[in-house]
């Protein structure tokens, strides 16, 4: 059982839009919520959080949850904000953790995130925490059996994301339990990160050995047929290892079905299953 994808508060589409949409500013749970957890956070004294937040709230039932995040990074409202999310999404998987383990004890369950990292912007903090859900749902008697990641490697030149690999040994680390890559892939129409039909064959191939060779106890591409549709971005229309018409896309059809088949001709779950990562005794910038 994935218990959830990608549960996070994304108040990150279009932030220059008038009015933005946030999630989570709902007064009838979320603020009620969220002023619940400052009562705990700050052991029932107001005094302490208008210390720490600069401000002269009378009560807890008078605070106001802020909507933005700082220019300058130091907000310790919208700081308290950030855990308090984590937590609330935690509690969320922990419902669900319950009840699939309730209802069916015989297999493994697990939460998949939204990749290694969303990307490097702070603002853009998706508020899934691997520490934190793995803790909820273990204090609920219903701990998770792995962890799983969504990881789509960008192209760009300088950015942290150009392996499928990213963020397994952190992950492992973060949860204490394995880590599957429930989703990689690339596109092949996605102009944005020179994502293309050439590239997307070898490059698709290249992700799923990667995390395996990094410790990863398993590899999903995602693909759907591409699909040519007018409000979808380039990026979505291109995933496919199929056409629209669902025939094989080229070399990319063929060179995953050829990479799939030469794992099952080396036998690559007897040479994997067991395994444990090597001791760190060196660290490196790697760009």
């Amino acid at each position: 059982w994935i218990l959830g994808n990608e549960y996070a508060y994304f108040d990150l589409w279009d932030y220059t839009a008038s009015p933005h949409l946030y999630v989570g500013y709902d007064t009838n749970y979320s603020l009620v919520s969220f002023r619940s957890f400052l009562t705990n956070r700050y052991s029932n004294s107001i005094a302490t959080l208008n210390s720490n937040w600069q401000t002269n709230y009378a009560s807890f039932a008078d605070v106001v949850m802020p909507r933005f995040y700082p220019t300058n990074r130091h907000c310790p409202a919208y700081h308290d904000l950030i855990q308090w999310r984590k937590q609330s999404v935690g509690d969320f998987v922990a419902i669900g953790a319950v009840a699939a383990h309730n209802a069916d004890t015989n297999h493994l369950i697990s939460y998949s995130m939204v990749g290694g990292i969303y990307n490097g912007f702070d603002a853009n903090n998706t508020c899934e925490d691997t520490k934190t859900i793995v803790a909820r749902c273990a204090a609920a008697g219903a701990p998770l059996d792995f962890w799983a990641i969504n990881n789509y490697p960008w192209t760009s030149e300088g950015s942290e994301l150009r392996s499928a690999q990213f963020g397994i040994t952190r992950h492992q680390d973060q949860s204490g339990l394995p880590v599957l890559v429930t989703e990689t892939g690339y596109s092949s129409t996605d102009d944005l990160f020179t994502e293309t039909p050439y590239r997307q064959a070898p490059a698709l191939a290249s992700s799923v050995w990667e995390p395996l060779l990094a410790g990863a106890i398993g590899v999903h591409i995602f693909t759907w047929n591409d699909r040519v549709h007018p409000n979808l971005s380039a990026r979505e229309q291109g995933f496919g290892i199929v056409q629209n018409s669902r025939l094989p896309k080229g070399s990319v059809y063929w060179n995953i079905r050829e990479t799939f088949r030469r794992m099952e001709q080396i036998d690559v779950n007897s040479l994997l299953g067991g395994t444990t990562n090597p001791a760190a005794d060196v660290q490196f910038l790697w760009t």
